[in-house]
């Protein structure tokens, strides 16, 4: 693997055990719920997808009863459903970080076993062949086994939440069936689209003998006890008080003091080898550019010591210090970048020295924002392990003050050539510049980073002391409005319904369609039909609007499938999303008007929520009413009565 592979799998991994993604945060829903009504993954697999066999109508299989209690039953299409739900759910998972990192992230097995190949039969694959300790199994577990197993346990807990939802009264309601005949109407919608019918297509997704009425028996079950727990959920946490929460927190505070703050900054260099297919040409342009590459690691090695010299000398005037450094180095960076421009010999007019400095002085004060880092949670599996070992030292605790750097070289192209290279001279023979030859055949000419990091603490370990905050946002994509080739649309063809027209307002002003001018055109839309209002409290004026309208245009218009998340927390979403919604100066029911706020994905019109909670007591909060919910289930389990359980119906599935 190349070296660029590597960090980019590195990085994958680390994102993977963190779950950078974060999806609106549900109080004390467990994992196992949520996937039977989703239907969000079904274009993307059909194409990957393991295929069945369409030859039964899985008449036989309706009467086969894998798990009953007194008023539910799951049929075996139903668990078959189930099964490859579990299965396509993960498959679209590392499809995403597949597609998010630009490698190929294979899906792991337990031990022994093989990774998931979406084009062989599960049941032809093994997941595991030892157990945890390394003792090799009797019977193999098939990848078939595993998702089955995943089946099975989730539907166990669905069943005895459904009779628990049931005994308290609880019942699906106009608007919960409403969502479940949209989740089927997409189905058909599918099937149509790639030229099936929809108990054809059914089948192909979820296996042999599915047919419609199936996934909506499932989809009923699992909305159900989704409903039910919800509201249990809720009431456990609404039940912890704050003396519990005190009481948890004064018990455990190792546990929850575990955030810092702190000020961290990386100056990064990176080669990129020459990909000239004449060699003299790649040779030359590799020795130029690896002249460069050394000159900016030195400059930035020592603009490293000079940050470490002033953190530790002057602590709490270092963040100007570090705004002065970068206002600096951005400048020249400007002044390159504006002369390569140009032809030889020509310099930089007065006011184009001016555009850089402004251009240089606003990224310097962006940086500033970025590095300035509160509540940086330690036991978060993707912090760097050298900083994280530095900070959690419990020989030499930190504190504030203290600084840490950081140098990390990938220096592959300065690596020594074992074999010895072609024409190199004979012992004993002297050639003229023969040094400087063997210096640069010396070099394996491969693409190569080096960052020099500092940061300084401005607080020990300590408890999380933000505040979550609730938001809604709509959000226009930026490569949603460019075309195959990066470039930006100019007609509104490829849209359709609001979201045509709002591309066609945009047109009649604009010759090209981009993220930002659309966001700002519905802006001007929420105005001109009255639902952003203007309002001014306590000397300060801003735009309000009411949250249910908020998401009744999020709904048409955004490209995210959330439009409000609960309890965000520093640290959760990009930088730019928290600027704005952790600004003091907010006031609920304000939005970003007149512009949507920018950020690596597109623009985002903002609505500030309020709900403001110290994030410390609220996450305590909920894992106690997590650890009652979860009392409350296993006594459920043990209490519900089940007719049937029967695991050998299972080899009834294809697969």
């Amino acid at each position: 693997m190349g070296k660029a592979n590597r960090l980019k799998t590195e990085k994958a991994e680390n994102t993977l055990t963190s779950s950078l993604h974060k999806k609106t945060e549900k109080k004390g829903m467990p994992t196992w719920l949520g996937t039977a009504i989703v239907i969000t993954v079904l274009v993307a697999l059909l194409l990957t997808a393991v295929f069945f066999a369409l030859n039964s109508a899985g008449t036989f299989n309706r009467l086969r009863v894998v798990m009953e209690t007194d008023n539910f039953k799951v049929t075996v299409p139903m668990m078959s459903y189930m099964v490859y739900t579990e299965y396509q759910e993960l498959v679209a998972t590392y499809d995403n970080y597949s597609s998010q990192f630009g490698i190929t992230i294979s899906i792991p097995a337990g031990k022994g076993g093989t990774s998931l190949d979406k084009s062989k039969p599960l049941r032809q694959q093994y997941y595991a062949t030892q157990d945890e300790s390394g003792v090799t199994l009797e019977t193999p577990e098939t990848w078939f086994d595993h998702f089955a197993s995943q089946a099975m346990s989730d539907v166990k807990k669905m069943l005895v939440v459904c009779e628990a939802a049931k005994a308290a009264g609880v019942e699906l309601e106009a608007g919960d069936l409403e969502s479940i005949d949209m989740a089927v109407a997409y189905l058909s919608l599918y099937a149509s689209y790639y030229g099936y019918t929809t108990n054809g297509y059914i089948a192909a997704m979820y296996g042999d003998g599915v047919n419609i009425d199936d996934v909506r028996e499932m989809m009923e079950i699992s909305a159900l006890a989704d409903k039910y727990n919800k509201q249990r959920s809720e009431e456990f946490t609404a039940g912890v008080t704050d003396d519990q929460v005190q009481n948890e927190y004064d018990a455990n505070k190792d546990k929850y003091d575990v955030f810092v703050d702190y000020i961290a900054y990386t100056f990064s260099a990176s080669f990129t080898a020459s990909t000239n297919k004449d060699a003299e040409t790649a040779k030359q342009e590799n020795i130029a550019n690896a002249e460069k590459y050394e000159a900016k690691k030195a400059k930035y090695k020592a603009l490293m010591e000079e940050l470490k010299e002033a953190a530790e000398t002057a602590p709490d005037t270092y963040a100007q210090k570090l705004l002065e450094v970068l206002k600096e180095l951005y400048f020249e960076e400007e002044k390159d970048a504006a002369l390569a421009k140009k032809a030889s010999g020509e310099t930089l007019s007065d006011a184009e020295i001016e555009t850089c400095r402004t251009t240089a002085n606003k990224n310097a004060e962006d940086a500033i924002a970025n590095a300035i880092k509160k509540n940086v949670d330690t036991s978060d599996a993707s912090m760097d392990t050298a900083l994280k070992a530095w900070l959690t030292d419990k020989n030499a605790p930190v504190k504030a003050g203290d600084v840490y750097t950081s140098v990390k070289d990938y220096d592959a192209f300065n690596k020594e050539v074992t074999e010895k290279p072609e024409g190199e001279e004979t012992e004993g023979e002297e050639t003229e510049g023969t040094d400087t030859q063997a210096d640069e055949e010396k070099k394996d000419y491969e693409n190569a980073t080096s960052s020099y990091s500092v940061y300084l603490l401005n607080t020990g370990l300590k408890r999380n002391d933000g505040y979550l905050r609730s938001v809604g946002h709509i959000l226009f994509k930026t490569d949603s409005f460019r075309d195959k080739d990066g470039k930006q649309l100019t007609t509104s063809a490829s849209f359709s319904g609001v979201m045509k027209t709002l591309a066609d307002r945009v047109l009649a002003k604009n010759s090209e369609l981009t993220a930002e001018l659309m966001a700002k055109e519905l802006l001007a839309l929420m105005k001109e039909e009255g639902k952003l209002i203007e309002k001014t409290e306590n000397g300060k004026t801003f735009y309000w609007m009411e949250e249910a309208v908020f998401e009744t245009y999020g709904g048409q218009y955004t490209a995210d499938g959330n439009v409000v998340y609960d309890n965000v927390k520093e640290g959760q979403m990009v930088k730019p999303f928290e600027n704005w919604l952790f600004d003091d100066s907010r006031v609920e029911g304000e939005v970003s008007y007149p512009d949507a706020v920018k950020t690596d994905y597109g623009y985002h019109i903002m609505l500030y929520r309020g709900d403001e909670k110290p994030a410390w007591s609220y996450s305590i909060r909920v894992s106690l009413a997590e650890g009652q919910y979860d009392a409350w289930l296993e006594q459920l389990l043990k209490d519900t009565h089940f007719e049937k359980e029967n695991a050998d119906h299972l080899r009834h599935i294809a697969g």
